[in-house]
């Protein structure tokens, strides 16, 4: 929680930025249509989705969690923040070792 608090900053910088890449990968594969894309390029488009997924979670975990406290509705929240965070993650990992790796 302290590390979010203190590079807050950069995280709010690094969304921005790759959710912009990320928007301008989803609009020129929308004007390409269909070209061969070897399984590397694949792994290239795909990073700065994931990278916009991980600043958006820390930030909204610190936004959501960043007061304290220790009631049982904030303990549920985290648990289901946590599960939420876990199931993205299980799916990126899932997405990106079939269509990277082939490995699914």
């Amino acid at each position: 929680m302290e590390w979010i608090r203190r590079h807050k900053l950069s995280l709010a910088v690094g969304l921005a930025v790759s959710a912009t890449i990320s928007l301008g990968e989803l609009l020129w594969a929308r004007s390409v249509q269909t070209i061969p894309v070897e399984p590397w390029q694949l792994g290239a488009l795909m990073l700065p989705w994931f990278t916009t997924a991980g600043t958006l979670l820390s930030l909204c975990y610190l936004l959501w969690f960043g007061q304290g406290g220790s009631s049982l509705l904030l303990w549920l929240g985290k648990v289901v923040f946590w599960s939420i965070t876990a199931v993205f993650a299980v799916m990126f990992v899932v997405i990106y070792g079939s269509h990277v790796f082939g490995m699914f």
